[in-house]
């Protein structure tokens, strides 16, 4: 059995950074920018479609008419868009280098520059967790490395 953690309040006022180690080392990516995939056959995806979110979420089917109204239209769909070449699938990624300040983790060029900023929520108690507080601070002097990814 392990021990429960202990977890102290933390003062709700001010930007107060979490405790989140900040001394792990920071991981070297295998490139710098971004790379494009293109050409993905839908037969290397097609099976990761969540289908419980389709068929009752956006088509709004019930447990009774999964099999015999959501299936059959899936199938057909995917036919439709493999046989008449309808989608082309593509996957963008890439490493930056970027810091933290505040709630803010803050993505960088290969000079330095602010490419662009995103603001985190933090948490009101407990730990007082953000986003931010996973990455290098940049009063630190050291630069950490974020990876991004879009699917299309």
């Amino acid at each position: 059995a392990t021990a429960p953690v202990e977890v102290t309040e933390r003062p709700e006022e001010g930007h107060v950074r979490s405790d989140v180690s900040t001394t792990n080392p920071v991981p070297a990516p295998p490139f710098w920018g971004t790379r494009v995939i293109k050409g993905i056959q839908l037969k290397e995806y097609a099976s990761w479609l969540d289908e419980g979110a389709l068929f009752k979420g956006q088509w709004g089917l019930s447990r009774d008419t999964i099999e015999t109204e959501g299936r059959p239209r899936l199938r057909g769909l995917l036919d439709r868009l493999q046989t008449e070449n309808l989608l082309e699938a593509a996957v963008v990624y890439g490493y930056f280098p970027c810091v933290s300040k505040d709630d803010d983790l803050i993505v960088l060029d290969e000079a330095g520059g602010e490419l662009t900023r995103f603001t985190f929520p933090r948490q009101s108690r407990g730990r007082r967790l953000c986003l931010a507080d996973f990455f290098r601070p940049e009063e630190s002097g050291e630069r950490d490395v974020v990876g991004f990814q879009v699917v299309t």
